[in-house]
């Protein structure tokens, strides 16, 4: 099962929810490795997609690791304790793909107010145009 279609950040990265913040950024490098784009050649859509899922989770979980050593109480997991949106791949993928079924161009979708991810300091950005492009290859 690709790391995209796990909805559990742990199970995500491979690791239990006692995870150590050391063994969170090994499982998170070690499967960076694996689906970066750049090492997938000929696939790159796929692992970009799969990228993004594996990023959000170790941006989300790494903010859960940072808030207990602070002594802050941690409720149930549901997204980033720091007040972050989240990138929601899955989303902007499929709004990417319904643009462009809808016939517009890759420069209008990149303009699209719903094409959007949020990054780690939680600013909204755009999508580069070679990652719109990217995505629509597959």
């Amino acid at each position: 099962m690709n790391p995209s279609e796990v909805k559990d950040f742990y199970e995500r990265l491979g690791v239990s929810k006692t995870a150590s913040e050391q063994e969170l950024k090994q499982a998170y490098r070690a499967l960076a490795q694996q689906w970066h784009p750049d090492h997938n050649p000929g696939r790159e859509s796929e692992s970009r997609i799969e990228f993004i899922a594996i990023s959000e989770a170790y941006v989300a979980l790494s903010g859960r690791s940072s808030q207990e050593k602070e002594g802050q109480a941690t409720k149930s997991y549901k997204g980033n304790k720091r007040g972050r949106k989240s990138i929601n791949s899955e989303r902007l993928v499929q709004k990417i793909k319904e643009l462009k079924q809808q016939g517009l161009s890759l420069r209008d979708i990149q303009k699209h107010p719903e094409v959007y991810f949020y990054d780690k300091n939680n600013n909204q950005k755009k999508p580069s145009l070679a990652t719109i492009h990217s995505i629509l290859k597959v």
